[in-house]
């Protein structure tokens, strides 16, 4: 990891690279769920919840990147928190497909501000640092049990 290797702007770099495939998550998703989205909507959609993210997390973030300065703690701080950003976006994205299929909605349909309102609504209802405290968890549960890499196999961030 890149803040293994550069610290402070590693950690960054990280993140980064961690949108991205924030990004393809919700793109697969869609494709999964059989909705058509814009690059200009996901890139809203993907915007919105990381902005929820950053600013009800800032803490775990600003831990992340002074982690960074430390040998060995910065790559587990920082595979936890991408992790946990990851598993975080990923829940308010189908807590916002929720509300909006709830109301009747067609989110392939509605406007980047329509969806991101809706994300909104699902970051009020949910509280944040609990769920990254359940995803820290899940982290660690799945480290201790060799399941993480296993889970990471299949998986491909890759646009083709």
């Amino acid at each position: 990891m890149a803040s293994g290797v550069l610290p402070g702007i590693g950690a960054l770099i990280s993140s980064v690279i961690g949108i991205g495939a924030i990004w393809h998550m919700y793109y697969a998703i869609g494709q999964y769920l059989h909705l058509e989205f814009s690059k200009d909507i996901l890139k809203a959609i993907a915007s919105a919840i990381i902005v929820n993210i950053v600013t009800q997390l800032a803490g775990v973030i600003t831990m992340e990147i002074l982690a960074s300065f430390v040998p060995g703690l910065a790559i587990i701080t920082n595979g936890i928190c991408l992790f946990g950003v990851t598993y975080i976006a990923g829940l308010l994205f189908l807590k916002a497909l929720v509300h909006i299929f709830k109301a009747g909605g067609d989110p392939s349909k509605m406007t980047a501000q329509e969806i991101e309102s809706r994300i909104k609504e699902a970051a009020r209802d949910a509280n944040l640092r609990d769920e990254f405290r359940n995803a820290k968890s899940t982290f660690k549960q799945m480290r201790k049990e060799g399941t993480l890499n296993e889970q990471s196999r299949g998986v491909d961030i890759n646009s083709d």
